[in-house]
């Protein structure tokens, strides 16, 4: 008899260690003050397609219940967290400081070690605060959390959305050219992305001499400020840990 796809067994000393784990993120998670949370393993479709956009419908195991609502298995914490807060916790004083460690589904049309279809998530939600203070918060529990179980060596990188949006406004891209540009960014498509660009380009070289002239003076100007900002973010990029993990 075989597993499905994406999934293992854990023999006795193998959950043995995956709980050690659990506790020890648990115990840092309590230090920092963030009070773990439970939420169902199923929640309604409508739920997470708002919450996970175009996505859902790739990552999500869904179904209906026998009175035809559309439900699916979580494949992420946040967003569950994001309906607990919203329909339990509206009144409670902010910040909040909730916690979890959960297994989650996600359907990849190839599972592998590292993309399994079942997983367990650890990480922490910090709601109602901003600022610089709250993203150091989240990013040194994070390298305490890695430190704690034994992995001093782990390479985090922090992303902006910022920066990609001022080095696609320096290179003359906006409105559609730019979420198009993105969209293939996120799926990492670096042939489709070449090929867009070029197509980008010989569109804007058609514009004439006097449009291209007031593009490199206007573009001059944007770089500057996309300098500034990556400037500013790159001082932040040697402590930058994601404050969520998985096994």
């Amino acid at each position: 008899m075989r597993l499905p796809a994406g999934v293992r067994d854990w023999l006795p000393h193998e959950l043995a260690r995956k709980r050690e784990i659990e506790q020890q993120m648990r115990a840092v998670f309590g230090r920092w003050a963030y009070e773990e949370v439970q939420t169902p393993i199923v929640e309604r479709f409508d739920v997470l397609e708002r919450g996970l956009g175009e996505e859902a419908s790739e990552l999500l195991f869904q179904f209906n219940d026998r009175r035809s609502t559309a439900l699916a298995l979580r494949p992420e914490m946040t967003t569950p967290v994001a309906r607990l807060v919203s329909t339990r916790m509206r009144e409670a004083p902010l910040p909040l400081r909730l916690a979890y460690i959960a297994p989650v589904f996600r359907y990849y049309e190839q599972p592998q070690e590292g993309r399994m279809r079942e997983l367990t998530q650890a990480g922490v939600e910090l709601i109602g605060a901003a600022g610089i203070d709250a993203d150091a918060e989240t990013l040194f529990m994070a390298i305490e959390g890695l430190d704690e179980i034994g992995l001093r060596d782990a390479r985090f990188d922090i992303n902006d959305a910022r920066v990609v949006d001022g080095i696609l406004d320096g290179v003359g891209l906006d409105g559609d050219a730019a979420r198009d540009a993105k969209e293939l960014i996120k799926v990492r498509n670096l042939v489709g992305g070449s090929s867009a660009g070029r197509r980008w380009s010989s569109s804007r070289s058609c514009a004439g001499g006097t449009m291209r002239s007031s593009a490199r003076a206007g573009s001059a100007a944007r770089r500057s400020r996309v300098r500034r900002s990556t400037s500013s973010t790159r001082c932040w990029s040697a402590p930058t840990r994601s404050a969520t993990g998985r096994a």
